[in-house]
């Protein structure tokens, strides 16, 4: 077969396709390369999972799937005649969340009966948290069968990928690393302010791992400074005066990437406090905000997803003690220090320009779909 000709299909969440129909004012990064993957690839198409689907019976069966396991089980928004047939006919199948790999498993066990092909999965946390699980004998019987099912594993973090190799010393050959990267042309700065001109701290972001609490505690504490918060997940009438809160989401396109590069641009630093997790949480904000040219205070979490490349108060700002005292004297230390900042943004921007780019993501991948 020609390296052309293969089928490749794609497994996305919810409202990816609609997206993929309207990136002008997007960036493509949590496309996982489709784009390029199609230009190598004309054979590539999409299933996108829909909660709508009417099966009264396969979402029962979900939900007792869920109560009597661990693992996130959506079987009835993507199982259909149609999804099916996709399956059958693909050479490699890209799961892109471990919800979508789990969901697609019965999928593609099928279809592998009959055809030879490669099932490829983006991990995020469910092999890590594994040892953290009951593990009743569904839950063992499960992940033997998806582990076996699955032909490559990819991690976005390197401590989750080792943390998975602990667990799965039997599967390591099928975990790779592969880093996370954005397209660093879209999250360039398209305006010229100078870090004295810029009055904003950002706080960007909907996922579980952020401390939601401690960001508005840290706003609290700083009245002097104005905050511009971008999250579904804090309710506005929790928020100081001095925070300007958008109700923004990725996902229902409330807020254009391009209106999030612009509150990077005018904010003179962007902070992400987390909670410790294996997971490499933050990690798109803090590459969009570095590329832009805006330093990025991040808490350092056990998961952080490739320390050797970052080099604290050069590239990055670390807090190793996510503490609201020292959130709160970091900022005021560095705020005004116009040459760290200015250091920092330079080198944070030429780091994810050389090794965050879009390209090198792509070319990893499509390594894995000959």
């Amino acid at each position: 077969m020609n390296y052309s000709d293969k089928k490749i299909l794609y497994l996305f969440g919810e409202g990816r396709i609609k997206r993929l129909n309207n990136q002008n004012n997007s960036s493509d990064e949590f496309f996982y390369g489709f784009n390029t993957v199609k230009k190598h690839f004309q054979n590539t198409e999409i299933i996108e999972m829909n909660p709508n689907y009417q099966k009264p019976i396969m979402n029962l069966i979900d939900k007792v799937l869920r109560k009597i396991s661990n693992f996130p089980f959506y079987l009835s928004h993507i199982i259909t005649f149609k999804n099916q047939k996709k399956v059958f006919n693909s050479d490699v199948i890209l799961a892109t969340n471990d919800r979508v790999g789990v969901s697609a498993v019965l999928l593609v066990l099928i279809s592998k009966l009959f055809r030879k092909k490669k099932f490829l999965v983006v991990v995020m946390g469910m092999l890590s948290k594994y040892d953290k699980r009951t593990k009743n004998i569904l839950d063992r019987l499960f992940i033997s069968t998806f582990l076996r099912s699955v032909d490559h594993f990819f991690f976005l973090g390197k401590p989750e990928a080792k943390k998975a190799e602990e667990i799965f010393p039997l599967y390591k050959e099928k975990f790779h690393f592969l880093p996370f990267c954005i397209n660093e042309k879209f999250w360039e700065s398209k305006g010229n302010l100078k870090i004295k001109e810029k009055e904003y701290i950002a706080f960007v972001g909907n996922d579980g791992n952020r401390e939601f609490n401690l960001a508005i505690n840290i706003a609290k504490s700083l009245p002097d400074q104005k905050f511009i918060f971008v999250t579904q997940k804090i309710n506005s009438d929790d928020i100081p005066e001095n925070v300007t809160m958008i109700n923004g989401s990725w996902n229902d396109e409330t807020i254009s990437d391009a209106e999030i590069r612009e509150i990077y641009e005018k904010s003179r630093l962007t902070i992400v406090p987390l909670k410790n997790s294996i997971q490499p949480s933050g990690q798109s904000v803090t590459l969009q905000s570095l590329s832009v040219g805006t330093p990025v205070i991040i808490t350092k979490t056990d998961g952080f997803w490739d320390e050797s490349k970052y080099i604290n108060n050069e590239n990055i700002i670390f807090l190793y003690d996510n503490s609201l005292e020292n959130w709160t004297k970091k900022i005021e230390h560095i705020y005004n220090d116009e040459k760290l900042l200015d250091n920092i943004s330079i080198k944070g921007s030429g780091l994810v320009k050389k090794e965050y780019k879009q390209e090198n993501f792509d070319k990893n991948l499509i390594s894995f779909l000959n």
